[in-house]
């Protein structure tokens, strides 16, 4: 039998999914019968899996312990609540993966925490999620960070994707409740999202442009058309500076649409692909990675933001932009 005490970042979801979290080796099926048999009690009273855990609720597995340790992976763990500590962490010492990287996030890098958000300064060259087992994700950096171990049932992940080298802000759900609040404002459109692009050219575009995407995934990469066929996306671009020197502008972009390469590739079809681009056309000595920056987002006045409602939060320019833009031309 073990018993846990669910804590402030596991609230919020259904019992059966928590259950399903912890007893990560076992089928849905076995879950659910050990509710109905009452093997699985939520304070000490049987429950279908369907309630909403709130913190400091007692869920209870009168399971064997050979049981559990075949379908925990764990051999069953003393203590959900142990990844609960808020505390700045020292970086884990860990093998680099043969498809990854380890990162040791700084403190700067962290542009907003509490209880519920933490608001991530993502580098350049850093994945926003594992594309392969072995990679070293912002994912796992973040976990580090936060001493998280890697057996906890909640695990921070983000909301948003960059590119992987696509500098700027990640956003991270610290509880079950914060990831799901912040999804549901992302997916509804309503939080301002600005990027900065450093393209060819003297650039002159102004106001919102629509194209039309396809992608081409076995190349990883999308194609552009003005009419379609394809998905509608939308940005809207302000230039703010032109570099006659080296013929280039710095543009800002505002993120209308949602889709996979869409700045990149639509600054390439409109004639001004992004430095350092080599995908959408950009190569350039002046850069090593494609220069775009997610800098800015404005949340909405919203209640279930909590204290993040109507915040601008904004991610300061990595050191390969700041040559062609002061930042107080912002």
């Amino acid at each position: 039998m073990k018993e846990w005490k669910i804590g402030r970042e596991d609230a919020g979801q259904p019992l059966k999914k928590f259950c399903m979290k912890y007893l990560r080796n076992a089928p849905a099926s076995f879950t659910y019968r050990m509710l109905r048999k009452k093997n699985i009690l939520l304070n000490a009273k049987k429950a279908d899996g369907s309630e909403v855990l709130r913190e400091g609720d007692n869920v209870t597995f009168y399971l064997a312990d050979d049981t559990l340790s075949k379908f925990t992976g764990s051999g069953g763990r003393e203590s959900i609540q142990d990844n609960t500590d808020t505390g700045t962490q020292s970086f884990k010492t860990r093998e680099k993966g043969a498809g990854g990287k380890v990162y040791r996030l700084k403190d700067e890098q962290i542009l907003y925490r509490e209880e519920d958000y933490l608001i991530l300064n993502k580098p350049a060259g850093l994945l926003s999620q594992k594309a392969e087992e072995n990679d070293y994700s912002a994912n796992e950096a973040v976990r580090d960070y936060l001493g998280i171990h890697e057996d906890s049932l909640f695990r921070p992940s983000a909301v948003n994707r960059l590119d992987r080298n696509t500098s700027g802000i990640l956003l991270f759900g610290l509880t079950v409740k914060g990831a799901a609040v912040l999804s549901e404002i992302l997916r509804e459109r309503s939080v301002e999202k600005y990027y900065l692009a450093i393209v060819k050219g003297n650039c002159r575009l102004q106001g919102e442009y629509v194209s039309y995407l396809q992608k081409d995934s076995a190349n990883n990469k999308v194609s552009l058309s003005a009419n379609g066929p394809g998905e509608e996306i939308r940005n809207r671009f302000t230039p703010l500076k032109v570099v006659k020197a080296e013929n280039l502008t710095v543009i800002r972009v505002e993120l209308l649409t949602g889709k996979t390469h869409q700045i990149r590739a639509q600054l390439s079809f409109l004639g001004h692909p992004i430095i350092g681009d080599r995908k959408y056309g950009g190569s350039s000595p002046l850069a090593r990675r494609q220069l775009l920056h997610a800098f800015q987002l404005h949340f909405p006045d919203d209640d279930r933001l909590g204290k993040l409602s109507g915040k601008r939060i904004e991610a300061p320019l990595p050191g390969d932009m700041k040559r062609f833009l002061p930042e107080d031309l912002l």
